[in-house]
């Protein structure tokens, strides 16, 4: 039988708290905390400040999630609100992809920046 250690948060948070709040967690620390969290029955969404931390949080939840969560990462547009030329269609692509995972329920956890808030997504037809 395997066990899943836990090597910075001992026992799992009640579903009844919405906010944790965790304090000295420097580096991957922090994305190692959030996959203890991380509740393979339940979606949850990461809000990162910029595109190179969305990544970094992906790439490390990934790695240190042990309890087979499907994390999927939002891809920035990679171009700002007032731009004229339209985003390269690879990332338009991706991102559709994302938005079906999402709507079908394949995503245990979505990670993204913030800007990608911003942007206005098309409505379902």
């Amino acid at each position: 039988m395997i066990t899943q250690n836990k090597v910075l948060i001992e026992k799992q948070p009640e579903a009844s708290i919405s906010h944790l709040k965790l304090g000295q967690l420097y580096g991957s620390s922090k994305n190692l905390a959030i996959s203890e969290i991380l509740d393979k029955d339940m979606f949850s969404v990461i809000v990162c400040p910029n595109s190179d931390s969305a990544q970094s949080v992906f790439r490390d939840i990934q790695f240190f999630s042990k309890n087979n969560v499907h994390v999927e990462l939002l891809p920035d547009l990679e171009m700002l609100p007032y731009d004229l030329n339209p985003p390269i269609k690879g990332l338009k692509a991706s991102r559709s992809e994302t938005f079906y995972k999402l709507a079908t329920g394949d995503i245990g956890v979505l990670v993204l920046n913030a800007q990608n808030l911003l942007w206005r997504i098309p409505e379902p037809s």
